[in-house]
């Protein structure tokens, strides 16, 4: 089994990418997402857990989905693999000046804690996150291990050493630089044998400061600063397989400013892709002769064009996993589905050769109605989070063309030049179906049809 802890903001974002990984195939069998956050509205969480929702809905309809092949991980998620740290606490009054009992503690030990924490920060409301505070952050994470959520997960740890876990946060901030630690040192402390390791997050982005606002809020200058005083420590006491460390140089790339909650969500950056890639490389590439820390590189392939990174700049070779072919194939995927919506609108769909032969008629495709849509609104999500990433005023992430096969590939724009959608249908029509369910059907013959398709005309 793989646990991927995504912890706070920033690793809610680098799951959300790395689901898009396992909807090209690129995924293991299996993955459990743990999501901790003390902001449980936080926006980036919300979205994520959204897209999980909907992956698992549709997983949950198909059967025998091979390595490589769309959609193969399986996902286990449901509301207790979302661990709010706070859940302990006063619920009116979740702060520090509560979870020390401050108010009848000892003279003395009222004076530490004063000399530990200022007052805005012993009384400073938690459920909207640590505010970019890691040293706040690191007193509640200790007590997740608590949470019943960690029961199965400790005990599966304990029994077997094949388990892997892999964390997600981000080093600068509070959530996330507060709990990479705590996580790896109580999954290390139950199972030194079972593998675990994690992606760190250097800075990436900035945000202005709220103006006028009376309350601590996060301080993105301080990144830096936070980020050099934690690497030490992380080097020295964190004993994990590998930790894979990536960030990106920040001038000008300025988020919008949010203390937490609902407006706590920022666009898609290439970044939290890169470091969904790091979790691939651990799953199938780790060695144990592998440094303790290491970066995964974008580097570029051919003489510079401008910022935007191709498929070709990306570190995307792996010994047993093709993933620029899961990222194409996906890509040929949601142009083809998407025209297959758009003629879904027209009696002639029933027409379609494939569609008839495989008896997914309109009839059966509006009993099934439901199934069909979560593919539509998972391929919005996609299609939302891409435009975010290839567009993103620091280093755009340019994968594939959505919508027009003919000029799919940025890195390769002559590959499929000649070709329209409608032509994988012919790679379609002479596929046999073992399957029933209908969209069970329609997913695996057009995975097989594109599969034909690349094999015969992308050599």
């Amino acid at each position: 089994m793989n646990y991927v802890f995504a912890i706070g903001g920033t690793g809610a974002r680098c799951l959300e990418s790395l689901i898009y990984l396992c909807a090209m195939g690129a995924g293991p069998k299996q993955i459990t997402p743990i999501i901790i956050d003390a902001d449980e509205g936080n926006g980036n969480v919300i979205r994520t857990i959204d897209v999980i929702k909907k992956y698992k809905l549709i997983r949950d309809r198909l059967s025998d989905v091979k390595s490589g092949c769309l959609f193969h991980t399986k996902i286990n998620y449901d509301e207790n693999n979302f661990i709010n740290p706070l859940d302990y606490l006063d619920e009116e009054e979740p702060n520090l000046r509560n979870f020390y009992n401050y108010d009848i503690l000892p003279d003395d030990l009222k004076l530490f804690a004063s000399c530990l924490f200022s007052k805005p920060e012993l009384d400073m409301k938690l459920n909207l996150g640590f505010r970019g505070i890691p040293s706040i952050g690191s007193v509640i994470m200790d007590n997740i291990q608590y949470e019943k959520i960690f029961e199965p997960i400790l005990e599966r740890f304990h029994q077997e050493d094949e388990h892997k876990a892999f964390i997600f946060s981000s080093i600068f901030g509070g959530t996330g630089a507060s709990g990479y630690p705590v996580i790896s040192k109580i999954l290390k402390t139950i199972n030194n044998e079972c593998g675990i390791a994690g992606c760190i997050l250097l800075p990436y982005f900035k945000f202005n400061r709220i103006k006028n606002s009376d309350e601590i809020e996060p301080d993105s200058n301080a990144f830096t600063y936070n980020t050099i005083g934690a690497l030490p420590f992380y080097y020295k006491y964190i004993d994990n397989d590998t930790n894979y460390v990536i960030g990106d140089y920040v001038e000008d790339n300025f988020y919008k400013s949010s203390t937490g909650g609902n407006e706590q969500k920022n666009n898609a950056h290439f970044i939290e892709f890169i470091s969904s890639l790091s979790f691939l490389h651990y799953i199938y590439d780790w060695e144990k002769n592998c440094p303790k820390f290491q970066a995964l590189q974008v580097s570029r392939s051919e003489e510079p064009r401008n910022m935007d990174i191709m498929m070709g700049d990306l570190p995307l070779k792996l010994k047993n996993m093709d993933i620029e072919k899961c990222i194409e194939k996906f890509g040929i995927f949601v142009s083809f589905y998407t025209d297959l919506i758009d003629a879904y609108e027209y009696k002639e769909f029933d027409q379609i050769s494939w569609i008839n032969n495989n008896g997914l008629t309109k009839k059966v495709i509006q009993k099934n109605n439901d199934h069909f849509t979560k593919v539509n609104e998972f391929l919005d999500n996609f299609i939302e989070w891409y435009e975010q990433v290839s567009t993103n005023e620091a280093s755009a992430l340019k994968l594939f063309n959505i919508f027009k096969i003919e000029n799919l590939l940025y890195s390769n724009p002559e590959k499929y030049r000649k070709f329209k959608n409608y032509e994988i249908d012919k790679y379609i029509i002479n596929l046999k179906n073992k399957k029933t369910e209908p969209l069970d059907i329609c997913i695996n013959l057009i995975d097989r049809g594109i599969e034909s398709f690349i094999k015969k005309e992308g050599e």
